[in-house]
């Protein structure tokens, strides 16, 4: 009797390895399928709304909405009374309020937050694929990705991923911080190929001649 209900045991313990590591796997084909989706098109525009609150609170901190768009390594985010944009060379950063340009040189941590396909890249390399999870809100399904830090960061404690399942497009990420903050960012409205030049996205200093522009 002893040795059945070891062997029942062990059999439990192995289904349920067996289909978290499939609940893995799933997720990380999940990301992998919602990456190449990106790569597929020649340049992208997105509207997004940004959140910022405390974790298990209704209160909402702070809200802006603004809009990103994508080609290649470029890329211009505009929010409310802020514009950064990315030559490929340089980041620019313009505030017309105080008609100032800061110029700094382009790095992997300055370009990632504000690209989306170099965000998704980066958190398959430097995150772990926990699991996936299945929600219907609204008669809309919506897969969520879980990941991890592989390894451990002081502001991150996991981020959450969800997309259309149907369309692979992102429709949210949830960064849950270490410090009891909650931040989404919700997308809608894309854009695909306007057929953008990469001179949309240069930085054209004819246009601030009223700026300074600060190194």
């Amino acid at each position: 009797m002893v040795v059945q209900i070891k062997n029942v045991f062990l059999g439990i313990l192995l289904a349920c390895v067996v289909g978290h590591a499939q609940k893995e796997q799933r997720a990380n084909d999940l990301l992998t399928s919602l990456i190449q989706y990106y790569k597929d098109f020649d340049d992208i525009t997105v509207h997004f709304t940004y959140q910022e609150k405390l974790k298990n609170s209704v209160s909402i901190n702070s809200e802006i909405t603004g809009s990103l768009t994508m080609k290649d390594s470029l890329f211009i985010v505009t929010i409310p009374g802020l514009e950064m944009r990315s030559d490929g060379i340089h980041v620019y950063t313009i505030t017309p309020e105080i008609q100032e340009v800061y110029r700094s040189p382009i790095s992997e941590s300055e370009q990632i937050p504000f690209h989306l396909l170099n965000l998704l890249s980066y958190l398959q390399s430097h995150f772990e694929t926990q699991s996936d999870i299945t929600e219907h809100r609204l008669n809309r399904k919506i897969n969520y990705i879980k990941l991890t830090p592989l390894d451990t960061l002081d502001s991150i404690e996991s981020i959450l991923l969800g997309m259309d399942p149907i369309t692979n497009e992102l429709l949210t990420l949830v960064i849950e911080s270490t410090d009891n903050i909650k931040t989404s960012m919700f997308f809608n409205h894309y854009v695909y190929n306007q057929g953008l030049s990469s001179d949309f996205f240069a930085f054209n200093p004819n246009k601030f001649s009223d700026y300074t522009i600060i190194e």
